[in-house]
């Protein structure tokens, strides 16, 4: 049985929605602040996952893939189709390389600039929040006409984006309303029983 390490509300949330979706029985633990966690994950960010021979992976894209691999699930990996596979891919690293970064400034301002002032640190948040928003328009684009991210069916990009969206609701004036398409599909996937679990085991709303 895997063990997976998770804060509330954190991108933790996403492999948590893949092992619902998986369905194997799994452990999940509210990780710490404090050395006892950093002697599993020495960065003591979560997610973390914790599997059966005591070996440790870390980061969210490497923690999905993984889990979807050793459950034999190649539909959650974009299918047979080598196509669907870089596409999923694609949008994991997008999501990990692109979309997550982009909130990083809202959530800890004073990271990204030499100015402890008040005005400089308001201007690092107005600078994400366009950020984040020009990479809505692009999520926005993609999902006008689709209801998952890739083929027909979830993959575990669909799960990646859960807690990013979630967290547009909470940084962004209007939350998800000005991209309909983000919108629909953001109601579609916390109407999903995996997610719903995930989200309750962290105590959160959607």
């Amino acid at each position: 049985m895997v063990t997976l390490y998770y804060r509330p509300g954190s991108c933790a949330l996403a492999p948590h929605i893949l092992l619902e979706w998986i369905g194997a029985p799994y452990e999940a633990i509210n990780a710490p602040r404090d050395a006892s966690y950093r002697a599993i994950n020495a960065s003591g960010a979560v997610p973390a996952l914790k599997l059966a021979d005591g070996q440790v992976i870390t980061q969210a894209g490497a923690v999905l893939q993984h889990l979807a691999q050793s459950a034999g699930r190649g539909d959650l990996l974009g299918g047979p189709e080598p196509a669907n596979q870089a596409r999923v891919l694609q949008w994991s690293c997008f999501f990990t390389g692109d979309f997550h970064p982009a909130f990083f400034p809202l959530f800890v301002p004073g990271r990204y600039t030499t100015d402890p002032s008040v005005a400089a640190q308001a201007a690092v948040k107005a600078a994400a929040v366009e950020l984040v928003k020009g990479h809505l328009a692009t999520l926005d684009a993609h999902l006008s006409e689709r209801t998952t991210f890739v083929g027909e069916q979830l993959t575990l990009v669909d799960a990646y984006a859960v807690p990013m969206l979630r967290w547009v609701g909470r940084v962004i004036e209007g939350g998800l309303a000005p991209w309909p398409a983000v919108d629909r599909f953001y109601a579609r996937m916390v109407s999903d029983p995996g997610v719903q679990a995930a989200l309750a085991v962290h105590g959160i709303e959607p």
